[in-house]
């Protein structure tokens, strides 16, 4: 994996912020209503560094970038922040409701990763959009913050992870966040335990879960960037294994100009039905169901890609990505007869490794895990010293 640094952090005094109150979800997951929830949940939650105080802006320019800087540091000066006395990792415990309505717990550890090209010891699995990757850039390049959290994967880390969990003593943060989910931090600052986990994890490969196109911001950063801290990301690492990890399927919703068309595209993507392996089905505005089984083959590319392969060239043809299926069908209800939504199946783990370790890219929006990792816990300034 890349290096993972320890540093001195930068969290919320509770003389200032309730324990849990800056807390949000990344910033690719908050829509405008939610935006409006943060900004009225506490002054100081953090969305008002990752998107600002304008629900109706995904967006900021340059300068208002330098604002939400100035604003942070104005924050250090005051009290609000409080650096840690010296470089450690953060031991991070999240207790979650899925999407299923079911409760799970989520551990993994969190430093300052040193960006490498893409392949030298962090796998991405996931095709990167230029235009994100450009706003994120111009966010950290204008604030000097570092706040957004890459999250990777490895297997076997579990066993090797759980005994600092179990000697850690009084966490930084036990709190829930404006959602009722649970998040505790604990600081590993023990020079000699830190070195021990620091060159435990140095040689294990990991990919990266969510968070490409921060890693990919952090390789841009750092060969153009001399500030200290430049060139890292805040990054946890967990356990690929772990029962509170998911991969949850992304499901897509065909729009089409005329109805008229639909029942040639649902012949031509039945052309993948061999009659067994993992399932997945059509489903129209009107009730019919045309269902598949497609076996995984890790000489193919992933079923969404050979999916995708097939309607590519549909002229007019829209696609609307959706994770939560209930809501997907409701929407197919609402869109009609010239839509078509295809139910797709998840990812297994073993499948996600396997293709993964190969150097397979997905295309993107075809997994969704489960859970994301939150923002505001932990903050760094690019101008401060890592190690």
């Amino acid at each position: 994996m890349p290096e993972l640094v320890p540093f001195r952090g930068l969290r919320f005094s509770r003389d200032h912020v309730p324990a849990g109150a800056e807390i949000c979800p990344p910033y690719d997951v908050i829509d405008g209503k939610q935006h409006e929830t943060l900004l009225a949940h506490h002054s100081h939650n953090a969305v008002r560094i990752v998107l600002g105080d304008d629900p109706s802006r995904s967006q900021g320019t340059p300068e208002e970038y330098r604002d939400r800087g100035a604003m942070v540091r104005a924050w250090v000066d005051e009290g609000v922040l409080v650096r840690d006395e010296r470089p450690g990792y953060s031991l991070y415990e999240y207790e979650f409701t899925n999407m299923h309505g079911q409760r799970c717990r989520y551990r993994g550890v969190l430093g300052a990763a040193r960006g490498k090209p893409w392949g030298e010891g962090v796998l991405r699995h996931e095709e990167i959009r230029p235009k994100v990757v450009d706003d994120r850039y111009s966010l950290q390049k204008e604030s000097g913050i570092d706040s957004g959290v890459v999250q990777l994967v490895d297997e076997g880390l579990g066993d090797a992870l759980a005994p600092y969990f179990d000697e850690v003593g009084t966490p930084v943060l036990d709190a829930e966040d404006f959602r009722g989910d649970r998040h505790r931090v604990w600081i590993l600052d023990d020079p000699e335990k830190v070195a021990t986990l620091r060159e435990f994890l140095a040689p294990r490969p990991a990919v990266v879960a969510d968070g490409h196109h921060r890693y990919t911001t952090a390789l841009r950063l750092g060969g153009e960037d001399a500030r200290p801290g430049a060139g890292h990301v805040l990054t946890v690492i967990g356990e690929l294994l772990q029962e509170g990890l998911a991969i949850e399927p992304t499901h897509r919703i065909l729009v089409l100009p005329e109805a008229e068309a639909i029942p040639a595209v649902i012949d031509r993507l039945c052309s993948l039905d061999a009659g067994e392996g993992e399932g997945w089905s059509l489903e129209r505005a009107n009730g019919e169901i045309v269902a598949g089984r497609t076996p995984i083959d890790l000489e193919q590319p992933t079923l969404a890609r050979r999916f995708s392969s097939l309607w590519d060239d549909i002229a007019g043809l829209e696609i609307e990505n959706w994770h939560d299926l209930e809501g997907a069908r409701a929407r197919l209800g609402e869109l009609g007869e010239r839509a078509l939504l295809c139910v797709l199946p998840a990812v297994t783990r073993d499948e996600f490794w396997a293709r993964c370790s190969q150097g397979e890219v997905f295309p993107p929006k075809t997994t969704y895990f489960e859970p994301k990792i939150s923002t505001g816990m932990v903050l760094r300034l690019i101008e401060d010293p890592i190690d």
